[in-house]
């Protein structure tokens, strides 16, 4: 039935025009979504997920492309708990690559926050976007000790002991760096007090990272370094310039029971010093200079029975 005043012809013409249209449009539609799908966008916060109070801490996002080429635009915004000024970084996305972008972030809330994290084009269309919540017992607090590991395996984490308070803010952490992910501007390693590296995966470090992680340490960060194998350190010149001795070989040392004895031992404890009068006496203001946390800590008959192994250095 023909509506009155349109003629038929006029109404032939418009459904044949939308019997052309409609398979263009259903082709824009599939385009689009095949190029949303070509477009992979993972976002890492944190140190292992960890956020610390009052500290700059990275912001890791990886870009896979493989659909067209675009000019892309990646802004990091605080949620409703934790407003802050975003930041943007223009990366350029060709066709077929992958790319990771470290992006310092300020975190100024105590307790849960939010964080918004999204990828526009240089028109200003959103391509990707994620919404990270950090759950409470990953915020830390400020001055919570946290150690970053840069392990040999997964398991390989270094273990700290629990302080007494049940707050789990402010209890000590270690958080993983996979050698993939380690931030390679030494901004974002504000929050971490230590970092333990094996030294198997010191030759996976980059450039950039290898850079951060110097700067980091000359402006009073501090490096555990665990020797793997001699050949690690003495084959890779950045770690070999900062070894101050020469290392020869690896000795094993059935019998190391001393260790555990000093680590109970109150010459272990550094507060200890500290804490005293320059004649040698006991301050006044402390209750027990000469405590010693790992006072108590129970003997491991696992760690006795098995060989230490020990870098030798030359005299």
């Amino acid at each position: 039935m023909v509506k009155p005043g349109t003629s038929p012809v006029s109404f032939r013409r418009t459904a044949g025009t939308l019997q052309y249209l409609l398979p263009l449009l259903a082709l824009f539609a599939l385009t689009t979504l095949a190029a949303r799908a070509a477009l992979q966008f993972d976002v890492f916060l944190g140190y292992d997920g960890n956020v610390p109070e009052a500290s700059w801490f990275p912001v890791v996002c990886e870009v896979k492309n493989d659909g067209p080429t675009f000019v892309g635009v990646i802004e990091v915004a605080s949620g409703q708990f934790n407003e802050s000024q975003p930041r943007r970084v223009t990366v350029e996305l060709p066709t077929g690559t992958l790319k990771r972008i470290v992006i310092p972030a300020f975190s100024t809330a105590r307790y849960q926050s939010s964080w918004d994290v999204r990828l526009f084009d240089d028109r200003g269309h959103l391509h990707a976007e994620q919404q990270i919540n950090v759950p409470s017992n990953k915020q830390r607090a400020s001055g919570a000790v946290m150690v970053g590991a840069i392990t040999r395996t997964a398991n390989g984490v270094p273990v700290i002991r629990p302080t007494l308070a049940k707050d789990q803010q402010i209890q000590p952490v270690v958080a993983r760096l996979a050698t993939a992910i380690v931030p390679d501007n030494p901004l974002v390693f504000e929050g971490m007090d230590t970092i333990y590296l094996n030294s198997e995966r010191a030759p996976d470090l980059n450039i950039n990272q290898v850079n951060a992680l110097l700067a980091w340490l000359n402006a009073g960060g501090h490096l555990i370094l665990a020797v793997e194998q001699i050949s690690d350190v003495n084959a890779t010149p950045w770690l070999r310039g900062i070894v101050p001795c020469d290392l020869t070989n690896m000795v094993s040392a059935p019998n190391h029971s001393a260790l555990q004895q000093w680590v109970r031992s109150a010459a272990s404890n550094p507060s200890s010093a500290r804490l005293k009068s320059p004649n040698g006496a006991r301050s006044p203001n402390a209750a027990n200079p000469d405590s010693n946390p790992f006072a108590d800590l129970a003997e491991d008959p696992d760690f006795e029975k098995a060989d230490l192994q020990i870098s030798a250095t030359a005299k």
